[in-house]
């Protein structure tokens, strides 16, 4: 596996993966006090923030739903709310996690548990119900996966 940059003309990255929340400035807070991500970038202008943990390799951009935008643009922008984001976060300890996570408040769909590819998962939600994982497995890249 390579962590090279690429040419060019490739892509290299994730920029940002976009979250719709039902209210920014609460979902701010969230990623801020409770996940403890700092806010990389804000631009209030354009409804659009951007939060990540310390390595900013990728980031999630928080976006409330614009009722100004075009009423169908809108009502799919609202309808994205409240769903499983597709992402997954990593920890060096799973359970250090949860326990601290439990501690804030956080509601876990998942508990952790180990899963048959080898890591150890959880589920958790943010204030509007959007899922996403978190994993510890220090040897994804190195296991065999054959």
């Amino acid at each position: 596996m390579t962590t090279k940059k690429g040419t060019k003309d490739a892509i290299y990255r994730v920029w940002t993966v976009r979250v719709f929340v039902s209210n920014q400035e609460s979902a701010i807070e969230f990623f801020q006090d409770i996940l403890e991500f700092p806010v990389i970038l804000d631009a209030p202008r354009f409804g659009w923030v951007e939060l990540g943990p310390p390595d900013e390799r990728a980031k999630i951009a928080l976006v409330e739903p614009n009722p100004d935008a075009d009423p169908i643009r809108y009502e799919w922008q609202l309808n994205q709310i409240g769903r499983d984001t597709g992402i997954t976060f990593e920890v060096h300890d799973l359970d250090a996690f949860y326990k601290k996570m439990k501690e804030r408040g956080v509601h876990f769909h998942m508990l952790p548990e180990e899963m048959p590819w080898g890591g150890y998962m959880a589920g958790f939600e943010d204030l509007d119900g959007n899922r996403y994982n978190v994993v510890e497995d220090p040897e994804h890249y190195t296991r065999d996966y054959s």
